[in-house]
């Protein structure tokens, strides 16, 4: 073996090893469908954007002769002389606007209609970064024709402009009650929450409601954290929007639930962060997914009401109709 070659680091590129990383994600998150299998992917991504992965963008140009397989997949143009040129974009039913990104070969030549398009060889970073700077587009789909998952521009930002705003009073306070729950130092955690919040640190007085709501190092009041909770959000702090609506989600509010996510996302517009971004457009596809199929419900519910053994053929078909209906909406 040529000990020079075997020092040599993979390359994250379509047309070296692909994305592992993201594509074991992406798969587990079918799997799954959980928060947990969420956060693997973001995590997946973060790894991905560190290791300056590259992806296959899709442009609109000229195909090749008579839809022939071309060479760009092989070959494609390099991201300095890709600048200007249209991209190829893909829209779904509710006229959402979405940029593919392939993580391989292999991914790009699955379906006819990208099989033979040039194609741009960018960074993960630029592509989703093209994605966000582009009037009209809202997000980024990868690998579109097989297990894929869609990143919208709140993702985007949150995995590209993460950050903290400055530090301010108690700041420091909430960093260290957060490494003392990390550790399981539940007392110590409260502590340093109840001095964070005593500073002035929103983020602070919100750990310290979740310590209050859960009964960590302290004695557990819900109406208490509740109050804390809602004065941080007063005060723009994200989390604990995020954890009003988990509150109301899970007294069965779903409706008061969708309002606090809806805060939360306009809250964190504003300054992306990968800590709670995430989280808020998970809650809002969970519960608007859940208010969707709670309205399929009572209609099908209501018209049953109204069935008779004579009508119930027509009555399937109604059911299944409104069925595809609600599956477009989602």
């Amino acid at each position: 073996m040529n000990p020079r070659r075997s020092r040599t680091a993979p390359v994250y590129s379509p047309r070296g090893t692909g994305c592992p990383a993201i594509e074991q994600a992406v798969q587990t998150l079918y799997k799954g469908q959980n928060e947990e299998s969420f956060w693997s992917l973001m995590s997946a991504l973060n790894y991905a954007l560190e290791l300056e992965t590259h992806v296959l963008v899709p442009l609109q140009t000229a195909l090749s002769a008579q839809g022939a397989p071309a060479p760009w997949m092989e070959h494609p143009i390099p991201a300095e002389k890709a600048d200007g040129l249209a991209l190829w974009t893909l829209r779904n039913d509710k006229g959402r606007c979405w940029l593919p990104l392939f993580t391989s070969v292999a991914a790009a030549g699955a379906d006819r209609s990208t099989g033979s398009r040039p194609m741009a060889d960018r960074t993960l970073e630029q592509a989703m970064q093209l994605a966000l700077d582009t009037p009209g587009i809202d997000g980024v789909v990868l690998d579109p024709w097989s297990n894929s998952a869609s990143l919208d521009g709140a993702l985007l930002n949150g995995l590209l402009h993460a950050g903290h705003t400055p530090e301010e009073p108690g700041d420091a306070e909430a960093d260290a009650g957060k490494e003392a729950a990390r550790k399981g130092c539940w007392e110590q955690a409260v502590e340093c929450f109840e001095k964070a919040a005593e500073l002035g640190s929103a983020m602070g007085l919100s750990r310290l409601a979740d310590c209050i709501y859960k009964g960590r190092g302290t004695r557990p009041g819900r109406t208490q954290a509740r109050r804390r909770w809602k004065e941080a959000a007063d005060s723009g702090e994200v989390l604990s929007m995020i954890a009003l609506g988990d509150d109301c989600a899970a007294r069965g509010e779903t409706g008061r639930a969708l309002i606090w996510y809806r805060k939360a996302r306009e809250a964190a517009a504003h300054m992306p962060d990968i800590e709670y971004t995430p989280q808020v457009c998970l809650r809002m596809a969970q519960t608007e997914t859940r208010i969707n199929a709670d309205h399929f419900a009572h209609i099908v519910c209501f018209l049953s009401g109204a069935v008779s053994a004579q009508n119930f053929y027509h009555f399937l078909i109604i059911v299944a109709y409104l069925y595809d209906a609600f599956l477009v909406q989602l």
